[in-house]
């Protein structure tokens, strides 16, 4: 199912930089030809990224790109007069966005348009918000996490350093995405720190690294419950 991925520019952060950024010119121009063919979406940031329009890549060549102009001469002016302009559309269902210094008017096959030099460079953004499955209740995917608590024969009064047990925990699973997988617990029911680890079952490595997303006051038989 194709998931529609919203053409807002996104910061930039350093894991990006490292991650998401693309240099190689053979790369870029694969990209671009794709979406230039496959005709998807695009919208086009100028004036300080403070305004845009919706266009689309018309083609691609080694040296730049076409893009249909807009439908205001006001709007089409301004763009040529922006010292950056900043594209944003999605290749395979990732967002793809880049700078360019310069737009030009131009025309394209008897029609008007806008000819962008090739970018240096190109980010392809995963976010785990584009791509997150929901799963039904009926599925009953469950989490099996492996976990030590106090026993219950432990005396509050105990000075004693407290006997621990091995638990088996059940977890609900939400829903689950590139970024990783939401579960739902009620409040209290276990105790996990954040950025504690999780090892594989029968791995020599690998481990999970649990964060808490977000809490959510539900009706539930046992009362309020969380949904991290």
């Amino acid at each position: 199912m194709k998931k529609n991925i919203p053409l807002t520019i996104e910061n930039i952060t350093d894991a990006d930089e490292k991650e998401c950024r693309i240099t190689s010119m053979k790369q870029i121009e694969a990209i671009l030809r794709d979406i230039a063919t496959s005709g998807t979406n695009a919208a086009l940031y100028y004036n300080a990224k403070r305004e845009f329009i919706m266009t689309t890549i018309l083609d691609s060549d080694e040296d730049g790109l076409w893009v249909e102009q807009g439908r205001s001469a006001t709007e089409n002016h301004n763009i040529t007069e922006s010292h950056k302009v900043t594209l944003v559309s999605s290749h395979n269902q990732v967002k793809v966005q880049f700078v360019v210094n310069a737009a030009s008017r131009v025309t394209y096959d008897g029609h008007p348009a806008f000819f962008l030099p090739i970018p240096t460079s190109l980010y392809r953004l995963q976010r785990r918000e584009f791509f997150r499955l929901s799963l039904p209740s009926s599925e009953h995917l469950r989490c099996l996490i492996n976990a030590t608590k106090p026993k219950e024969e432990n005396a509050a009064s105990d000075a004693a350093p407290l006997e621990m047990t091995v638990i088996d925990l059940q977890i609900p699973a939400a829903d689950i995405s590139g970024g990783g997988v939401g579960l739902i617990c009620m409040e209290g029911e276990f105790e996990f720190e954040p950025g504690e680890k999780l090892s594989y079952p029968r791995q020599s490595r690998g481990f999970i690294s649990i964060s808490p997303s977000k809490g959510q006051k539900r009706d539930a038989p046992k009362g309020a419950g969380s949904h991290a």
